[in-house]
C-alpha cells in the first residue's frame, strides 16, 4: 500500500529570515487535520532547500531533541537525556538504547513560506 504525502506550511520565510547558517528553531505544528507536530527547523546551506526538519522527539523516551547537540558535519543529534544518536538526514538511530527511527521531512520554500512533505497519516 503506497503512503499518502502533502505538503504542510511549517512557518513564513519573513519570521526566519535572521537564522544564521546552523541556527536552529523548535516549532509546535499543527497539520492541516489538526494533529500536534512538534519538530526542529534547521538551516543548512548542504541542503537543496537551505533547510532540514526532523521531529522533535527521542524514539527512545520521548525526550525533546532540541536540547540536544546537533553535528551539522556528520548530519546528526545527540538525544540529552541518554545520549541516543539519530542521523537527521534519514532518520536513522545510530546508538542505542533508541533503535527506532525518528521521523525527518523534505522542507520545500514557495510563496513566502517553508512547507515539509509530511504523510497523511503520522
Amino acid at each position: 500500500m503506497t503512503e499518502n504525502y502533502y505538503w504542510a506550511k511549517i512557518i513564513n520565510l519573513e519570521e526566519v529570515e535572521d537564522l544564521n547558517e546552523k541556527d536552529t528553531l523548535e516549532l509546535e505544528i499543527e497539520l492541516d487535520d489538526g494533529r500536534p507536530l512538534s519538530i526542529i527547523l534547521a538551516k543548512d546551506n548542504t541542503q537543496e532547500s537551505g533547510w532540514l526538519a526532523f521531529e522533535n522527539i527521542c524514539t527512545h523516551d520521548s525526550e525533546s531533541l532540541g536540547d540536544g547537540e546537533i553535528d551539522f558535519k556528520s548530519h546528526t543529534v545527540k538525544c540529552p537525556r541518554h545520549g541516543a544518536i539519530f542521523d537527521i538526514l534519514k532518520g536513522d538511530a545510530m546508538t542505542l538504547p533508541a533503535v527506532a527511527p525518528i521521523r525527518v521531512f523534505s522542507v520545500k520554500a514557495d510563496e513566502g513560506a517553508l512547507y515539509f512533505h509530511i504523510p497523511s497519516k503520522i
